[in-house]
C-alpha cells in the first residue's frame, strides 16, 4: 500500500489480483460490515482522497473512478439529494432550485439523482479530475433518459478558481459533498472557492456544504477505525473477489496548530 496525504488527511491504498472486475461500474451491489445510516446521517463521512500511484496498480484512485464509486455505493444518493432540495425550498417558499452545481462532484451521482428527481431541470457537475469527469459522464448516459441526458453537464475545472459560461448562469442551489471541501486546506483556497460560487449563485441562492463532526477533527484521542466490504459480481452476476475499505488507523496523528488531521483510508481488492 502506499500513503496519500491531502487535505489534512492521509490516504493508503493497495489492489491485490490480476483484474478489477467490470462490476466496479455498478455501485449499488455494496454491502457493510454493520447496517449504515442512510442518507447524510451515515458514517463516516469520506475524506477526500489526493492521489499517488499504488506499488502494485501504478494508478492513482482517482484514476480508477469505478472503485471510488463501488466504495460508497452503500450512500443513499436519493434521499440525501431530497434533503438537499428540502433545505432549499425551506426558504424559498417550497421552491426547488431549478438549476444545481455539484463541486468535487467525482461519479456525480448526486447531480444524476437531482435530474432523476424531476425537482431539478438542469444539473451541472465540475471536478478537476479527467477519469472522474469521464467516468461521471457515462454513468449519467447509463442512467439517464435522452431527454434529461440533455440537461446533464459535467465540467473539467478547479473548484476554488472556476467560471461558468453565462448560458449555465445562474445557478440555485451549490453542493460540497462528501467532505470534499477539506480538499482546501489554505484560507484563501477556500475563500476563492466561496467567491467562484457566489458569481455563479443566484440571488438567494443556497450553498450547502457536508463537513464531518469537529469531534472527528479536534479530538485528542485516536480516531475511530471504522470498516466495511463490497462483494464483487463478475458479467455473469457470479462473485469475483470483493473490495475491503479501511477507515482509520492507529497511528493517525492530529496538528492542533495547524488542525489538521491524518486520517488513513485502506482500499484492497481481493480476488
Amino acid at each position: 500500500s502506499a500513503d496519500r496525504s491531502y487535505g489534512g488527511w492521509t490516504s493508503s491504498s493497495s489492489s491485490v489480483g490480476t483484474t478489477i472486475p467490470a462490476c466496479l461500474a455498478n455501485p449499488r451491489r455494496g454491502r457493510r460490515k454493520a447496517p449504515p445510516k442512510k442518507g447524510f446521517g451515515a458514517d463516516p463521512t469520506p475524506p477526500p482522497v489526493q492521489e499517488k500511484p499504488t506499488p502494485s496498480t501504478n494508478k492513482r484512485i482517482y484514476s480508477l473512478p469505478g472503485l471510488y464509486d463501488l466504495a460508497f455505493g452503500y450512500r443513499s444518493y436519493e434521499e440525501e439529494v431530497d434533503f438537499l432540495i428540502g433545505q432549499h425550498e425551506r426558504i424559498h417558499g417550497g421552491t426547488p432550485p431549478a438549476r444545481t452545481l455539484e463541486l468535487a462532484a467525482g461519479p456525480a451521482r448526486h447531480t444524476i439523482a437531482a435530474l432523476e428527481s424531476g425537482l431539478v431541470k438542469h444539473g451541472i457537475a465540475l471536478d478537476n479530475s479527467p477519469e472522474m469527469v469521464e467516468y461521471g459522464r457515462e454513468t449519467a448516459q447509463f442512467e439517464l433518459d435522452v431527454d434529461t441526458l440533455e440537461r446533464f453537464k459535467y465540467v473539467k475545472d478547479d473548484m476554488t478558481k472556476f467560471e461558468l459560461p453565462e448560458s449555465d448562469l445562474p445557478v440555485d442551489s451549490t453542493w460540497i459533498l462528501l467532505g470534499s471541501l477539506q480538499h482546501l486546506t489554505e484560507n484563501d483556497q477556500v475563500i476563492a472557492c466561496f467567491q467562484s460560487i457566489h458569481k455563479a449563485l443566484s440571488d438567494g441562492g443556497t450553498l450547502i456544504v457536508e463537513l464531518p463532526h469537529p469531534r472527528e477533527t479536534f479530538t485528542l484521542v485516536e480516531c475511530t477505525r471504522n470498516g466495511w466490504e463490497v462483494p464483487l459480481e463478475d458479467e455473469d452476476g457470479n462473485e469475483s473477489g470483493e473490495l475491503k475499505i479501511i477507515w482509520g488507523d492507529d497511528n493517525d496523528d492530529f496538528d492542533p496548530i495547524r488542525q489538521v488531521r491524518q486520517f488513513t483510508v485502506s482500499m484492497e481488492v481481493v480476488g
